[in-house]
């Protein structure tokens, strides 16, 4: 689909070509066929392979250290903006969605308890899928089980699954293979 204004560079390609009048479409497809036919492009063709499929994306596990000093888990909320995880900083200023730091804060749970039960091999919608499959299930107390049971209620929330990967691609130390 292209939105072009007053240029037939596509006449000689379109489908279907809808002109716009008063904000009223109108089929000009006949008109465009005209034109095409009356002045050629001399464009060359480039080909019309279809696109390839994306590949899968495959995150390491080792990539995702949230140590730090005697701990094995760090997390720091800051607000909806940054997730301290372990060492790095992941920068959620543009996760426009976050509106409290209990997402912050599950997101983290999240990132953690990926890594730990499905960063396996497994292409990242997968992961996102039995993340998913577990909240439903378990709720966000699932995301922290070394302190379940003792959080306040409230101080987990459940991200989606949106978050999480906006997250995720924004960890600094993640890698990533081809899942192809």
């Amino acid at each position: 689909l292209l939105v072009m204004g007053g240029c037939g560079d596509y006449f000689d390609v379109a489908d279907t070509v809808l002109e716009m009048r008063a904000y009223v479409p109108r089929d000009a497809t006949d008109d465009a066929r005209r034109v095409a036919a009356a002045i050629p492009t001399r464009r060359r063709d480039e080909g019309r392979s279809p696109l390839a499929l994306a590949t899968a994306r495959v995150p390491e596990a080792a990539s995702l250290d949230a140590s730090r000093g005697r701990r094995d888990v760090k997390l720091d909320a800051r607000g909806t903006e940054e997730l301290g995880f372990g060492r790095s900083r992941i920068d959620l200023r543009a996760v426009e969605q976050l509106v409290d730091a209990s997402q912050t804060r599950g997101i983290g749970g999240a990132l953690v308890h990926a890594r730990d039960a499905w960063m396996d091999g497994r292409a990242l919608p997968e992961i996102l899928d039995a993340l998913d499959e577990l909240l439903d299930a378990e709720g966000p107390d699932a995301l922290d089980p070394q302190r379940r049971g003792e959080r306040h209620p409230g101080e987990l929330a459940r991200p989606r699954r949106f978050e999480v990967a906006a997250a995720l691609g924004r960890l600094r130390t993640l890698r990533v293979r081809d899942g192809s």
